[in-house]
């Protein structure tokens, strides 16, 4: 929070990221980007609201990779009491809070730490599907894992395994989520 609220100007990638997402429309967003830039549509449309809500400035820039690295941190939370309970997740959570890459694309105007924040987040929903082994969320890791290109960059590759854990589809997984994550990533 400090680091976004001394509200650094720009650096080249970000500024003609920046020149995208102000120049042009919400449609003009879904096609390519000029200046050899890319992000996920989503992604894209999310900080144009808040461009289009708080103005051309740096802190509406890059308050949704802020959000989204809030969120990560409550979801990894969340996966690291699963696994290691209440003392231990909070040492984790301490300990990936304060990862130096992570604090730093937490306030940058590209999507890291909202692709780190969707990995969470398919990895959250593979583990609650792998104890649930429905069919929904079969379908829900399909529908991820071939939807990284508008949500964002990892969920794929996240996903790709279907929940299985040995490579190859949970049982009535069907391979769902490996086989769109293939096709779109």
């Amino acid at each position: 929070l400090v680091q976004y609220a001394s509200n650094r100007a720009l650096w080249a990638d970000e500024a003609v990221l920046a020149l995208n997402l102000v120049n042009r429309s919400w449609g003009e967003l879904a096609g390519p980007l000029d200046y050899d830039q890319g992000a996920p549509l989503l992604y894209l449309w999310a900080t144009k609201l808040a461009i289009v809500l708080w103005g051309n400035q740096e802190l509406a820039l890059r308050l949704v990779p802020l959000l989204g690295s809030l969120v990560g941190l409550g979801l990894f939370y969340q996966l690291a009491r699963q696994f290691l309970g209440p003392w231990r997740s909070t040492l984790a959570l301490v300990w990936f809070g304060s990862l130096r890459y992570l604090l730093y694309y937490a306030t940058e105007l590209k999507q890291y730490s909202t692709d780190v924040t969707l990995a969470i987040a398919c990895f959250c929903w593979c583990c609650a599907w792998v104890g649930a082994r429905t069919w929904v969320g079969a379908g829900g890791l399909g529908v991820l894992g071939g939807s990284d290109r508008p949500v964002g960059l990892p969920s794929g590759g996240v996903c790709a395994d279907g929940g299985g854990g040995d490579g190859g589809p949970a049982p009535g997984a069907g391979g769902a989520g490996g086989g769109l994550a293939a096709e779109s990533g």
